[in-house]
């Protein structure tokens, strides 16, 4: 399931559908939908994904995707 691949990558979410069904079924799934879920839009085709996709309070499109660097053990 791509939520889950999300959770174990620390991954986004591309898509436009909500994932209502699976808020409720932890903690884990409803960080990647509540933080980690980019809905875009299509228009004359080409792709788009807001620069503030979270509003203006919250994280930018690039803070979205940035991937953290790995931690050193």
């Amino acid at each position: 399931m791509i939520l889950r691949f999300a959770v174990e990558n620390n991954g986004v979410v591309v898509s436009n559908d909500q994932f209502r069904q699976y808020r409720d079924l932890g903690d884990e799934f409803r960080d990647v939908i509540d933080n980690r879920l980019l809905q875009y839009t299509m228009a004359l085709n080409t792709f788009l994904i807001p620069d503030d996709p979270f509003g203006p309070n919250g994280p930018s499109l690039d803070e979205c995707l940035r991937i953290p660097k790995p931690t050193v053990k």
